[in-house]
């Protein structure tokens, strides 16, 4: 049901993959990967409410940073920019140590017109990991009063953002590997020219010692 939900979120039929899902509420109140792909498939439909009532149901402490991380990327992609800039600020105030967050809410303050703003965002994150090469980009683009892009342009690239989170979260922790995998094989599927998917993936291959495949 996740690959079909997967597969009908590629093609735009986004009530019938929340028909694979089954969202039911019980469901979607426990169930962080169906919050996030119904919440993105409303998102597919300009549907800004339901897709946030869909992500607020989540109320585990440890997830709320990753809820409003979403709620905050779908909230930017329908035209809301406060909503946006509220969402991302609580995920980033919650986890400064997290590139996601970090670029995130980078972009959305200097697309805002908060230049300096984004600029301390990412020199903030530099400090703690120098030298990385995506925030090395975007400070020089900001130099160059360049705009910087949406993390995403459409309700594809969240669901593929979401897998890709869940995925990469997986990979981290260790055990089975397995649902990692399949979160990042099918992320890869909606958004296959993402270069950190890909090299998320292949690190995970590599860990299982599977040389070909990574």
């Amino acid at each position: 049901r996740l690959a079909l939900a997967v597969h009908d979120i590629g093609q735009g039929q986004f009530a019938a993959a929340r028909a694979h899902l089954g969202a039911a509420d019980a469901m979607r109140a426990r169930d962080l990967t169906t919050a996030l792909l119904v919440a993105w498939s409303y998102a597919g439909q300009s549907d800004l409410r339901h897709a946030l009532d869909a992500l607020d149901r989540v109320r585990d402490r440890s997830l709320i940073a990753f809820r409003d991380y979403h709620a905050g990327l779908i909230a930017g992609l329908l035209g809301n920019s406060g909503e946006a800039q509220r969402r991302l600020k609580s995920a980033y105030e919650a986890d400064k140590n997290s590139l996601r967050f970090v670029d995130a809410y980078a972009r959305v303050l200097a697309a805002q017109g908060d230049v300096a703003g984004a600029t301390k965002v990412y020199q903030d994150f530099s400090v703690l990991v120098p030298h990385h090469p995506l925030v090395e980009q975007a400070l020089a683009q900001l130099n160059a009063r360049q705009p910087l892009d949406p993390l995403v342009r459409s309700a594809k690239d969240g669901a593929a953002e979401a897998l890709y989170g869940l995925g990469s979260a997986g990979s981290r922790q260790g055990g089975d590997e397995l649902p990692a995998l399949v979160y990042l094989r099918l992320s890869l599927y909606l958004r296959p020219s993402n270069d950190l998917t890909a090299v998320t993936l292949a690190s995970l291959f590599d860990q299982l010692k599977q040389g070909d495949q990574a």
